[in-house]
């Protein structure tokens, strides 16, 4: 009987432990009814994140977060494409604006485009290693990072469930 208990805890609270490199945040609904979500994902050896938000209005985002040395208020608007390419064969790119996010991170963001339900597909559809990278051609930028799929097809599902996409 105790085996039985323990299996069973850890598989309802294995999964949504922070063990893995993706991050799922939950809330709501409030009192008004209004839901967000949001997964976040680490590289390998890299301070960059990937962040998806959602909230109940509908609106959804995909997003690379780039680690700044110093807060950087007045970013120029640039555009540029971050891609994805799973280790089940599933990529995509999606086309992206660079702006502001916080004092720790500029973001090159894209904002409601069905392309991201496909990249987040993409990324639940992953076995073992997801890579990402960013261009932007105006200034010649771009970068790569792999994030390990530990717990993203879990974190993905109850991302898009909860936000209706």
């Amino acid at each position: 009987m105790k085996l039985i208990i323990f299996i069973l805890y850890i598989l309802v609270f294995l999964p949504s432990s922070s063990v893995a490199e993706w991050y799922l945040d939950i809330n709501g609904p409030d009192v008004f009814g209004e839901k967000s979500a949001s997964v976040t994902a680490d590289f390998i050896g890299n301070t960059d994140l990937i962040r998806m938000q959602c909230k109940s209005n509908g609106d959804y985002s995909f997003s690379w977060l780039i680690k700044t040395n110093e807060p950087m208020p007045n970013v120029r608007s640039l555009t540029g494409d971050i891609l994805m390419k799973g280790d089940m064969g599933a990529s995509g790119q999606v086309s992206a604006k660079l702006l502001a996010w916080n004092e720790k991170y500029i973001a090159l963001s894209s904002f409601n485009d069905p392309i991201i339900i496909k990249l987040l597909d993409g990324i639940a559809s992953a076995q073992s290693k997801i890579n990402f990278g960013y261009l932007i051609p105006e200034i010649d930028a771009k970068a790569s990072g792999t994030s390990l799929a530990i717990n993203a097809n879990f974190a993905i599902g109850k991302f898009k469930s909860h936000c209706g996409l």
